[in-house]
Protein backbone atom coordinates (compact mmCIF):
# COMPACT_ATOMS: atom_id res chain seq x y z
CA UNK A 1 0.00 0.00 0.00
CA UNK A 2 1.27 3.50 -0.86
CA UNK A 3 0.76 6.07 1.85
CA UNK A 4 -0.47 9.51 1.16
CA UNK A 5 2.25 12.15 0.69
CA UNK A 6 3.33 13.61 3.98
CA UNK A 7 2.45 10.47 5.93
CA UNK A 8 4.75 9.43 8.77
CA UNK A 9 6.77 6.31 8.17
CA UNK A 10 8.16 4.74 11.32
CA UNK A 11 11.76 3.56 11.13
CA UNK A 12 12.80 1.14 13.82
CA UNK A 13 16.39 0.65 14.86
CA UNK A 14 17.66 -2.70 16.18
CA UNK A 15 17.54 -2.84 19.93
CA UNK A 16 20.78 -2.67 21.86
CA UNK A 17 21.65 -5.23 24.48
CA UNK A 18 20.67 -4.40 28.02
CA UNK A 19 23.06 -2.11 29.89
CA UNK A 20 23.92 -2.52 33.52
CA UNK A 21 22.18 -0.20 35.93
CA UNK A 22 24.06 2.88 37.04
CA UNK A 23 24.22 4.40 40.46
CA UNK A 24 22.25 7.62 40.90
CA UNK A 25 25.36 9.77 41.11
CA UNK A 26 26.94 8.11 38.05
CA UNK A 27 25.97 10.86 35.68
CA UNK A 28 26.68 10.28 31.98
CA UNK A 29 29.68 12.06 30.50
CA UNK A 30 28.97 15.04 28.28
CA UNK A 31 30.06 13.22 25.16
CA UNK A 32 28.45 9.86 26.00
CA UNK A 33 25.46 8.87 23.86
CA UNK A 34 22.33 8.16 25.82
CA UNK A 35 20.77 4.70 25.82
CA UNK A 36 18.69 3.90 22.79
CA UNK A 37 15.95 2.60 25.13
CA UNK A 38 15.46 6.11 26.56
CA UNK A 39 15.10 7.73 23.18
CA UNK A 40 11.65 8.09 21.54
CA UNK A 41 11.22 6.13 18.36
CA UNK A 42 12.45 8.40 15.53
CA UNK A 43 9.91 9.38 12.94
CA UNK A 44 10.89 10.82 9.60
CA UNK A 45 8.69 12.76 7.21
CA UNK A 46 9.57 11.74 3.67
CA UNK A 47 8.02 10.39 0.59
CA UNK A 48 7.42 6.65 0.44
CA UNK A 49 9.39 6.45 -2.79
CA UNK A 50 12.69 7.12 -0.98
CA UNK A 51 11.92 5.37 2.27
CA UNK A 52 13.87 2.30 1.31
CA UNK A 53 17.02 4.37 0.68
CA UNK A 54 16.98 6.02 4.08
CA UNK A 55 20.33 6.07 5.87
CA UNK A 56 19.80 7.60 9.30
CA UNK A 57 23.55 8.15 9.67
CA UNK A 58 23.85 5.92 12.75
CA UNK A 59 25.24 2.42 12.49
CA UNK A 60 24.93 0.09 15.45
CA UNK A 61 26.51 -3.32 15.64
CA UNK A 62 24.07 -6.16 15.94
CA UNK A 63 23.90 -7.53 19.50
CA UNK A 64 25.61 -10.82 20.01
CA UNK A 65 24.66 -13.77 22.17
CA UNK A 66 27.08 -12.62 24.85
CA UNK A 67 24.71 -9.78 25.75
CA UNK A 68 26.78 -7.92 28.33
CA UNK A 69 30.10 -8.33 26.57
CA UNK A 70 32.34 -5.27 26.83
CA UNK A 71 32.95 -5.38 23.13
CA UNK A 72 29.27 -5.11 22.15
CA UNK A 73 27.62 -1.92 21.02
CA UNK A 74 30.43 -0.06 19.19
CA UNK A 75 28.99 3.16 17.76
CA UNK A 76 30.29 5.35 14.94
CA UNK A 77 28.27 8.39 13.92
CA UNK A 78 28.78 11.78 12.24
CA UNK A 79 27.99 14.55 14.73
CA UNK A 80 27.97 18.28 13.91
CA UNK A 81 29.72 17.63 10.63
CA UNK A 82 32.74 16.01 12.30
CA UNK A 83 33.71 12.39 12.87
CA UNK A 84 33.72 10.84 16.32
CA UNK A 85 34.66 7.30 17.14
CA UNK A 86 33.50 5.89 20.44
CA UNK A 87 35.85 3.12 21.48
CA UNK A 88 34.79 0.16 23.57
CA UNK A 89 35.60 0.39 27.28
CA UNK A 90 38.38 -2.07 27.99
CA UNK A 91 38.31 -1.57 31.76
CA UNK A 92 36.35 -4.49 33.16
CA UNK A 93 35.86 -2.66 36.46
CA UNK A 94 33.87 0.19 34.91
CA UNK A 95 30.09 0.10 34.90
CA UNK A 96 29.79 1.83 31.52
CA UNK A 97 30.54 -1.21 29.41
CA UNK A 98 30.86 -0.47 25.71
CA UNK A 99 31.22 3.32 26.15
CA UNK A 100 34.68 4.90 26.03
CA UNK A 101 36.39 8.25 25.59
CA UNK A 102 36.14 10.18 22.35
CA UNK A 103 39.16 9.13 20.32
CA UNK A 104 39.04 11.34 17.24
CA UNK A 105 37.74 14.74 16.22
CA UNK A 106 38.62 16.00 12.78
CA UNK A 107 37.59 19.55 13.46
CA UNK A 108 33.90 19.64 12.64
CA UNK A 109 34.38 20.90 9.08
CA UNK A 110 34.80 17.54 7.34
CA UNK A 111 31.89 16.38 5.23
CA UNK A 112 30.72 12.85 6.05
CA UNK A 113 31.38 11.80 2.48
CA UNK A 114 34.79 13.46 2.14
CA UNK A 115 37.23 11.41 0.17
CA UNK A 116 34.62 8.98 -1.15
CA UNK A 117 32.72 8.83 -4.35
CA UNK A 118 29.84 6.89 -2.79
CA UNK A 119 27.60 9.10 -0.62
CA UNK A 120 26.24 6.05 1.12
CA UNK A 121 29.69 4.90 2.12
CA UNK A 122 30.69 8.03 3.97
CA UNK A 123 31.65 6.21 7.15
CA UNK A 124 32.95 2.71 6.65
CA UNK A 125 34.99 2.32 9.80
CA UNK A 126 38.32 2.98 8.03
CA UNK A 127 39.82 6.45 8.49
CA UNK A 128 42.53 5.68 5.94
CA UNK A 129 39.91 4.87 3.33
CA UNK A 130 37.98 7.99 4.26
CA UNK A 131 40.76 10.55 3.72
CA UNK A 132 42.90 8.74 1.18
CA UNK A 133 41.53 10.70 -1.76
CA UNK A 134 41.95 14.07 0.00
CA UNK A 135 45.67 13.93 0.83
CA UNK A 136 47.86 16.17 -1.39
CA UNK A 137 50.64 14.58 -3.33
CA UNK A 138 53.82 14.77 -1.28
CA UNK A 139 57.19 15.86 -2.66
CA UNK A 140 59.45 12.86 -2.84
CA UNK A 141 62.57 15.04 -2.66
CA UNK A 142 63.58 14.51 -6.26
CA UNK A 143 64.39 17.46 -8.48
CA UNK A 144 64.26 17.56 -12.24
CA UNK A 145 65.80 21.03 -12.57
CA UNK A 146 69.51 20.14 -12.86
CA UNK A 147 70.02 20.30 -9.10
CA UNK A 148 68.57 23.76 -8.48
CA UNK A 149 66.22 24.15 -5.53
CA UNK A 150 62.81 25.78 -5.69
CA UNK A 151 63.10 29.37 -4.39
CA UNK A 152 59.69 29.18 -2.73
CA UNK A 153 60.85 26.30 -0.54
CA UNK A 154 63.82 28.08 1.01
CA UNK A 155 61.98 29.79 3.87
CA UNK A 156 59.90 26.71 4.60
CA UNK A 157 62.88 24.40 4.81
CA UNK A 158 65.34 26.67 6.59
CA UNK A 159 67.67 24.58 4.50
CA UNK A 160 70.83 26.67 4.45
CA UNK A 161 72.28 25.54 7.79
CA UNK A 162 70.98 21.97 7.44
CA UNK A 163 72.65 21.26 4.11
CA UNK A 164 76.06 19.57 3.97
CA UNK A 165 78.96 21.72 2.90
CA UNK A 166 80.13 21.52 -0.73
CA UNK A 167 82.50 18.64 -1.55
CA UNK A 168 86.25 19.18 -1.33
CA UNK A 169 88.18 20.17 -4.43
CA UNK A 170 90.24 17.40 -6.08
CA UNK A 171 93.42 19.28 -5.15
CA UNK A 172 93.36 21.63 -2.13
CA UNK A 173 94.77 25.12 -2.24
CA UNK A 174 97.88 26.10 -0.33
CA UNK A 175 98.05 28.86 2.27
CA UNK A 176 100.76 31.36 3.09
CA UNK A 177 100.69 33.52 6.23
CA UNK A 178 101.61 37.04 5.13
CA UNK A 179 101.18 38.67 8.54
CA UNK A 180 100.19 36.27 11.29
CA UNK A 181 99.12 37.17 14.78
CA UNK A 182 97.28 40.49 14.82
CA UNK A 183 93.52 40.22 14.27
CA UNK A 184 92.40 41.99 11.08
CA UNK A 185 88.90 42.99 9.92
CA UNK A 186 89.46 44.10 6.31
CA UNK A 187 91.71 43.46 3.33
CA UNK A 188 92.16 45.31 0.02
CA UNK A 189 94.42 44.92 -2.99
CA UNK A 190 96.63 47.90 -3.90
CA UNK A 191 98.51 48.75 -7.07
CA UNK A 192 101.68 47.36 -5.45
CA UNK A 193 100.42 44.60 -3.20
CA UNK A 194 97.88 44.15 -0.39
CA UNK A 195 96.85 45.91 2.80
CA UNK A 196 95.10 44.49 5.84
CA UNK A 197 93.59 46.54 8.62
CA UNK A 198 92.12 46.22 12.07
CA UNK A 199 93.56 47.82 15.17
CA UNK A 200 96.74 48.09 13.14
CA UNK A 201 97.47 48.38 9.42
CA UNK A 202 99.64 45.88 7.54
CA UNK A 203 101.11 46.94 4.19
CA UNK A 204 102.75 44.47 1.82
CA UNK A 205 105.23 45.50 0.65
CA UNK A 206 105.96 47.71 3.65
CA UNK A 207 104.88 51.32 3.37
CA UNK A 208 107.26 54.16 3.97
CA UNK A 209 106.66 56.00 6.19
CA UNK A 210 104.83 53.51 8.38
CA UNK A 211 101.57 55.13 9.54
CA UNK A 212 100.49 55.51 13.12
CA UNK A 213 97.71 53.15 14.23
CA UNK A 214 94.17 54.49 13.77
CA UNK A 215 92.20 55.72 16.76
CA UNK A 216 89.64 52.89 16.31
CA UNK A 217 89.78 49.56 14.44
CA UNK A 218 89.27 49.80 10.68
CA UNK A 219 86.60 47.55 9.10
CA UNK A 220 86.13 48.75 5.49
CA UNK A 221 88.94 49.71 3.09
CA UNK A 222 89.23 51.47 -0.25
CA UNK A 223 92.58 52.08 -1.94
CA UNK A 224 93.01 54.71 -4.66
CA UNK A 225 95.21 54.52 -7.73
CA UNK A 226 97.90 56.54 -5.93
CA UNK A 227 97.69 54.26 -2.83
CA UNK A 228 95.66 56.78 -0.86
CA UNK A 229 93.80 54.75 1.75
CA UNK A 230 90.27 55.46 2.92
CA UNK A 231 88.60 53.43 5.64
CA UNK A 232 85.67 53.31 7.99
CA UNK A 233 86.13 52.61 11.69
CA UNK A 234 84.05 50.43 13.99
CA UNK A 235 82.78 53.67 15.54
CA UNK A 236 81.33 54.87 12.22
CA UNK A 237 84.00 57.42 11.31
CA UNK A 238 85.46 57.91 7.83
CA UNK A 239 89.26 58.36 7.87
CA UNK A 240 91.85 59.04 5.18
CA UNK A 241 95.56 58.30 4.92
CA UNK A 242 97.09 60.36 2.13
CA UNK A 243 99.91 59.05 -0.01
CA UNK A 244 103.14 59.72 1.85
CA UNK A 245 101.25 60.59 5.04
CA UNK A 246 101.76 58.92 8.39
CA UNK A 247 98.47 59.75 10.18
CA UNK A 248 94.81 59.03 9.54
CA UNK A 249 92.62 62.11 9.31
CA UNK A 250 88.86 62.16 9.90
CA UNK A 251 86.76 63.22 6.90
CA UNK A 252 83.21 64.58 7.42
CA UNK A 253 80.67 63.68 4.78
CA UNK A 254 78.76 66.94 5.05
CA UNK A 255 80.09 70.48 4.84
CA UNK A 256 78.08 71.47 7.90
CA UNK A 257 78.20 69.97 11.36
CA UNK A 258 74.41 69.44 11.48
CA UNK A 259 74.06 65.85 12.59
CA UNK A 260 76.61 63.06 12.64
CA UNK A 261 76.73 60.43 9.91
CA UNK A 262 77.64 56.88 10.87
CA UNK A 263 79.70 55.74 7.88
CA UNK A 264 79.44 52.01 7.26
CA UNK A 265 81.32 51.44 4.00
CA UNK A 266 83.67 53.06 1.50
CA UNK A 267 84.58 51.89 -2.03
CA UNK A 268 86.81 53.10 -4.83
CA UNK A 269 87.35 51.97 -8.43
CA UNK A 270 90.94 52.33 -9.64
CA UNK A 271 89.87 53.26 -13.18
CA UNK A 272 87.68 56.09 -11.85
CA UNK A 273 90.12 57.49 -9.34
CA UNK A 274 89.85 59.99 -7.65
CA UNK A 275 86.13 59.00 -7.33
CA UNK A 276 85.26 57.58 -3.88
CA UNK A 277 81.81 56.45 -2.68
CA UNK A 278 80.80 56.20 0.97
CA UNK A 279 77.63 54.64 2.42
CA UNK A 280 76.09 55.57 5.74
CA UNK A 281 74.28 53.13 8.02
CA UNK A 282 71.06 55.02 7.15
CA UNK A 283 71.46 54.05 3.47
CA UNK A 284 72.64 57.36 2.03
CA UNK A 285 75.50 57.44 -0.50
CA UNK A 286 78.03 60.25 -0.75
CA UNK A 287 80.52 60.80 -3.57
CA UNK A 288 83.94 62.43 -3.59
CA UNK A 289 85.73 63.37 -6.79
CA UNK A 290 88.97 64.54 -5.19
CA UNK A 291 90.22 61.35 -3.59
CA UNK A 292 88.06 61.50 -0.48
CA UNK A 293 88.73 65.02 0.75
CA UNK A 294 85.22 66.46 0.21
CA UNK A 295 81.91 64.62 -0.25
CA UNK A 296 78.45 65.44 -1.59
CA UNK A 297 75.26 63.33 -1.38
CA UNK A 298 73.97 61.34 -4.35
CA UNK A 299 70.24 61.31 -5.13
CA UNK A 300 69.53 57.62 -5.74
CA UNK A 301 65.90 57.58 -4.52
CA UNK A 302 66.57 54.35 -2.67
CA UNK A 303 68.13 53.22 0.59
CA UNK A 304 71.45 51.53 -0.17
CA UNK A 305 72.13 48.45 1.95
CA UNK A 306 75.48 47.35 0.51
CA UNK A 307 78.06 48.69 -1.96
CA UNK A 308 80.90 47.04 -3.85
CA UNK A 309 83.35 47.85 -6.61
CA UNK A 310 83.11 45.59 -9.66
CA UNK A 311 86.20 46.25 -11.78
CA UNK A 312 84.89 49.06 -14.04
CA UNK A 313 81.55 49.39 -12.27
CA UNK A 314 79.97 49.87 -8.87
CA UNK A 315 77.07 47.69 -7.77
CA UNK A 316 74.69 48.44 -4.91
CA UNK A 317 71.98 46.44 -3.20
CA UNK A 318 69.23 48.96 -2.53
CA UNK A 319 65.65 49.11 -1.34
CA UNK A 320 62.89 51.37 -2.66
CA UNK A 321 59.11 51.34 -2.45
CA UNK A 322 58.91 48.30 -4.73
CA UNK A 323 61.36 46.26 -2.65
CA UNK A 324 65.01 45.38 -3.01
CA UNK A 325 66.87 45.82 -6.27
CA UNK A 326 70.39 45.99 -7.69
CA UNK A 327 71.75 49.34 -8.83
CA UNK A 328 74.69 49.45 -11.23
CA UNK A 329 76.70 52.34 -12.58
CA UNK A 330 79.31 52.01 -15.34
CA UNK A 331 79.97 55.75 -15.85
CA UNK A 332 81.47 56.80 -12.52
CA UNK A 333 78.10 57.35 -10.89
CA UNK A 334 76.56 59.65 -13.50
CA UNK A 335 73.70 57.21 -14.12
CA UNK A 336 72.47 54.21 -12.14
CA UNK A 337 70.53 51.38 -13.78
CA UNK A 338 68.13 49.30 -11.71
CA UNK A 339 68.16 45.51 -12.10
CA UNK A 340 65.16 43.84 -10.39
CA UNK A 341 65.99 40.87 -8.19
CA UNK A 342 64.67 37.48 -9.20
CA UNK A 343 63.16 35.04 -6.69
CA UNK A 344 66.46 33.55 -5.52
CA UNK A 345 68.07 36.97 -5.10
CA UNK A 346 65.09 38.22 -3.07
CA UNK A 347 65.21 35.15 -0.84
CA UNK A 348 68.95 35.31 -0.12
CA UNK A 349 69.37 39.09 -0.24
CA UNK A 350 66.30 39.84 1.83
CA UNK A 351 67.92 39.54 5.24
CA UNK A 352 68.95 42.37 7.57
CA UNK A 353 72.69 42.22 6.80
CA UNK A 354 73.37 40.71 3.36
CA UNK A 355 76.82 40.53 1.78
CA UNK A 356 77.53 41.64 -1.80
CA UNK A 357 80.45 41.01 -4.16
CA UNK A 358 80.79 41.70 -7.88
CA UNK A 359 83.31 41.62 -10.71
CA UNK A 360 82.27 42.40 -14.27
CA UNK A 361 79.05 40.43 -14.94
CA UNK A 362 79.51 38.29 -11.80
CA UNK A 363 77.36 39.19 -8.80
CA UNK A 364 77.08 37.29 -5.52
CA UNK A 365 74.65 37.75 -2.62
CA UNK A 366 75.01 35.98 0.71
CA UNK A 367 73.35 35.82 4.11
CA UNK A 368 74.45 33.82 7.17
CA UNK A 369 71.04 32.15 7.50
CA UNK A 370 69.84 32.15 3.88
CA UNK A 371 72.98 30.96 2.11
CA UNK A 372 74.57 32.09 -1.16
CA UNK A 373 73.22 32.99 -4.61
CA UNK A 374 75.35 33.83 -7.66
CA UNK A 375 74.77 35.41 -11.05
CA UNK A 376 76.89 35.36 -14.19
CA UNK A 377 74.80 37.82 -16.21
CA UNK A 378 75.05 41.02 -14.23
CA UNK A 379 72.40 40.12 -11.70
CA UNK A 380 69.56 39.41 -14.11
CA UNK A 381 69.24 35.79 -12.97
CA UNK A 382 70.58 34.12 -9.85
CA UNK A 383 71.14 30.52 -8.81
CA UNK A 384 71.41 29.36 -5.23
CA UNK A 385 74.55 27.48 -4.18
CA UNK A 386 73.71 24.59 -1.87
CA UNK A 387 75.60 24.07 1.38
CA UNK A 388 76.89 27.63 1.81
CA UNK A 389 75.43 28.81 5.10
CA UNK A 390 77.14 31.05 7.66
CA UNK A 391 78.99 33.11 5.05
CA UNK A 392 81.32 35.61 6.70
CA UNK A 393 83.07 37.12 3.65
CA UNK A 394 82.74 37.28 -0.15
CA UNK A 395 84.92 38.09 -3.15
CA UNK A 396 84.47 37.75 -6.92
CA UNK A 397 86.50 37.78 -10.12
CA UNK A 398 85.95 37.55 -13.84
CA UNK A 399 88.60 36.48 -16.30
CA UNK A 400 89.40 34.25 -19.22
CA UNK A 401 88.34 31.15 -17.28
CA UNK A 402 84.93 32.66 -16.50
CA UNK A 403 83.42 34.05 -13.35
CA UNK A 404 84.41 32.94 -9.87
CA UNK A 405 83.05 33.66 -6.41
CA UNK A 406 84.85 32.92 -3.14
CA UNK A 407 83.00 32.59 0.12
CA UNK A 408 84.25 32.04 3.65
CA UNK A 409 82.01 29.76 5.74
CA UNK A 410 82.19 29.55 9.53
CA UNK A 411 81.06 26.90 12.00
CA UNK A 412 81.54 28.11 15.57
CA UNK A 413 80.67 24.73 17.05
CA UNK A 414 83.46 23.07 15.10
CA UNK A 415 85.73 26.08 15.46
CA UNK A 416 86.65 26.03 11.77
CA UNK A 417 86.31 28.11 8.61
CA UNK A 418 86.22 26.92 5.01
CA UNK A 419 87.16 28.73 1.81
CA UNK A 420 84.75 27.80 -0.98
CA UNK A 421 85.22 28.45 -4.71
CA UNK A 422 82.07 28.75 -6.83
CA UNK A 423 81.67 28.61 -10.61
CA UNK A 424 79.38 31.60 -11.10
CA UNK A 425 77.80 30.32 -14.33
CA UNK A 426 77.00 26.82 -13.07
CA UNK A 427 76.61 27.56 -9.32
CA UNK A 428 78.88 24.60 -8.53
CA UNK A 429 80.99 24.90 -5.38
CA UNK A 430 84.00 23.12 -3.86
CA UNK A 431 85.80 23.57 -0.56
CA UNK A 432 89.37 24.50 -1.47
CA UNK A 433 90.88 25.17 1.98
CA UNK A 434 90.15 25.16 5.72
CA UNK A 435 91.48 27.04 8.71
CA UNK A 436 90.74 27.33 12.41
CA UNK A 437 90.29 31.10 12.62
CA UNK A 438 87.32 33.15 11.47
CA UNK A 439 87.74 34.93 8.12
CA UNK A 440 86.36 38.48 8.13
CA UNK A 441 87.25 39.76 4.64
CA UNK A 442 88.31 38.42 1.22
CA UNK A 443 89.91 40.08 -1.82
CA UNK A 444 90.96 38.66 -5.17
CA UNK A 445 94.49 39.51 -6.30
CA UNK A 446 94.38 39.47 -10.09
CA UNK A 447 98.10 40.05 -10.59
CA UNK A 448 99.15 37.03 -8.51
CA UNK A 449 96.05 34.91 -9.02
CA UNK A 450 95.50 34.43 -5.29
CA UNK A 451 92.74 35.08 -2.77
CA UNK A 452 93.76 37.27 0.16
CA UNK A 453 92.00 36.92 3.50
CA UNK A 454 91.91 38.95 6.67
CA UNK A 455 90.87 37.27 9.89
CA UNK A 456 91.45 36.76 13.54
CA UNK A 457 94.80 35.12 12.76
CA UNK A 458 96.10 37.90 10.51
CA UNK A 459 96.65 38.20 6.76
CA UNK A 460 96.85 35.13 4.49
CA UNK A 461 97.15 34.32 0.80
CA UNK A 462 95.36 31.28 -0.66
CA UNK A 463 96.89 29.96 -3.85
CA UNK A 464 95.24 27.48 -6.26
CA UNK A 465 97.15 24.45 -7.58
CA UNK A 466 99.36 25.10 -10.57
CA UNK A 467 97.32 22.83 -12.86
CA UNK A 468 93.60 23.66 -12.87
Amino acid sequence: MVDEPGAHVPVALPELGPLEEKEEDDLPLEDEPSSAADEPEPRVDLDDSVAEDLDPGVHVDEPTDEGDSDEAGDLVAPLDGGLFAVAPDTDADEDDAGVGDVELDLGGDVEPSAGTSDPEGAVDGSLEALVEGELPELDDGTDDSDGALDPASLELEGAARDEPRPPPAPVPWTSAALAAGAPLLAVAVTTRGVVGAGRSVVWLPARDPEPHPPTAPLESLAVGADDTLLATTTTGELVRLARGGDRFEAVPLRATAAGVDHVAQVVAVAQWWPLVLARTSAGEVFASRDGGQRFAPLELRARVIELCAAESAVVALAEDRAGRTLLRTVDAGAEWRSVPLDEWARQVGGGPAPLLAAAGPVVALADPERGLAVSGDGGVTFRRVAGCAAVTALAASHGADGGRVWAALRDELEGRSWLVEVDAERAVAHVVAATGAAITSLAWGEAEGVVHSAGLDGLHAWRPPAAR
